[in-house]
């Protein structure tokens, strides 16, 4: 994301830790893959595996504002 612009920057920052305009849209903690991986290890999670997507319902989670997914889509099995 070197070549990214510092407005793109800042917009993904915001997708990341919420616009924060309101009491409702803030996020405190960005997970990158390797955190989120120990962390679920240390709970006890025997299997993770990162996926593109969950399907569930049409959200961001597959956002791909700058050709690379912006979430961490993983599922855990203990």
């Amino acid at each position: 994301m070197s070549a990214a612009s510092p407005q793109d920057k800042v917009f993904v920052l915001k997708i990341m830790f919420g616009g924060q305009v309101d009491a409702f849209d803030y996020h405190y903690f960005g997970w990158n893959e390797m955190l989120l991986l120990d962390a679920l290890t240390g709970a006890g999670f025997s299997s993770r595996v990162r996926v593109p997507s969950f399907d569930l319902f049409d959200d961001t989670s597959c956002f791909q504002p700058f050709g690379f997914p912006i979430s961490l889509n993983v599922v855990a099995k203990k």
